[in-house]
């Protein structure tokens, strides 16, 4: 009997055993829920609404270490949700990417890095558009985090008024610019940037060649009312934490004939805002050219 009932009751005892650790374990375990929002759209038709940003990746990291990755869609709303397990009591940091699809841009969970290629860029390519985000979570339990995704980049926006111009009528008008004192590399976790560079944006058609302001994918200008500027060119850089200034050169085309050429010095650049170049800038000098700044 004694041999009989001995592993039994060893049997009883090691599955309360195991079943304390098992419930002990999944005490320790909460569920952080993250919605990860994009910014609102600034206009129902302008590039900027970040709809071209679908596909969000995350990475969690302890004291430093990655620890998983993972990735969820973007609705329409521009949000994601994203559930990730977590031990209680422990701090976590999670560094949130969204991009689109085909975006030229190389993510490094593991170091928190991401690099970007200028090589063979063209302007009006908002398959450039992309955000981040840091989230550092204390874990005391179950609970819901909202997280607001910021660009790391400049956007560049160019804007003409003698669209219509006697000199200019007819003519198929494209863009081509460089920018000065950008970078290719952006960590995420700390927001700093190194790789200076000069971006180089190939000739690109303007975006509403062909279209009229009633166009579902005509591209209202930024400033001034519906047709007052006829947008010519877009493009996303990357800058540093603080605001900067770098030298801005635009060059405009009827095919591969050039119309004009001007010189922007020290524009403004700042991380999430948007510098507006607007002016008559096909018949004009550098000297009719306003900048400005906006978020």
């Amino acid at each position: 009997m004694k041999k009989t009932l001995l592993p039994a009751v060893c049997a009883i005892l090691l599955g309360a055993m195991c079943s304390c650790s098992s419930d002990n374990d999944d005490a320790h375990e909460a569920t952080i829920s993250f919605s990860a929002q994009l910014p609102a759209a600034i206009s129902s038709r302008a590039f900027s609404d970040g709809l071209s940003a679908t596909v969000l990746d995350y990475a969690v990291y302890e004291d430093g270490v990655l620890i998983s990755t993972g990735n969820a869609k973007i609705n329409n709303d521009r949000i994601a949700q994203v559930n990730i397990k977590l031990m209680v009591s422990q701090t976590y940091d999670v560094i949130f990417w969204a991009h689109s699809e085909d975006a030229p841009y190389d993510w490094k969970p593991e170091d928190q890095t991401v690099t970007i290629s200028y090589d063979g860029a063209s302007l009006i390519d908002d398959s450039r558009d992309a955000f981040y985000a840091k989230s550092t979570v204390v874990v005391t339990g179950d609970a819901t985090e909202n997280v607001t995704l910021l660009r790391p980049f400049a956007q560049i926006n160019i804007g003409t008024s003698d669209i219509t111009d006697a000199s200019v009528a007819g003519k198929t008008v494209s863009t081509s610019m460089t920018v000065n004192d950008v970078y290719t590399t952006v960590n995420l976790g700390t927001g700093d940037v190194s790789g200076s560079t000069t971006a180089t944006f190939a000739q690109t058609v303007r975006p509403n060649d062909g279209l009229t302001s009633s166009d579902e994918d005509y591209q209202t200008f930024p400033i001034g009312k519906l047709d007052d500027y006829e947008y010519l060119a877009m493009a996303y850089v990357l800058v540093g934490k603080d605001k900067q200034t770098s030298d801005i050169t635009l060059n405009f085309w009827d095919n591969a004939t050039q119309i004009n050429k001007l010189s922007v010095p020290a524009a403004p650049l700042q991380r999430n805002y948007r510098t507006n170049i607007f002016g008559a800038l096909l018949t004009s000098t550098s000297g009719n050219v306003t900048v400005n700044i906006v978020e």
